[in-house]
């Protein structure tokens, strides 16, 4: 297994958090999340049918989402064409 670090928007202000605490399990927590993979597995890609959500549960999607975008937790992807 090898381990990769998908790092956060917050780590950015680390200077700041170093003044708060030295901490160094809150620093790596705010550094970056450490997930593990396995070597050697080949991707699999499948279609999945889409969910379906009613009227209201697709409001609050939309409004997490949003708010998700708009504190840069997660960006916008483009399908590419093949």
């Amino acid at each position: 297994m090898f381990t990769k670090s998908v790092s956060f928007s917050s780590w950015q202000n680390k200077t700041i958090w170093e003044t708060i605490t030295r901490d160094a399990t809150i620093l790596s927590i705010i550094q970056g999340v450490k997930i593990e993979f396995v070597d050697n597995c080949p991707p699999k890609q499948f279609h999945t049918r889409s969910s379906i959500f009613n009227h209201v549960e697709h409001a609050i999607i939309v409004q997490e989402i949003e708010k998700l975008l708009s504190e840069d937790v997660i960006v916008p992807s483009v399908k590419k064409k093949d």
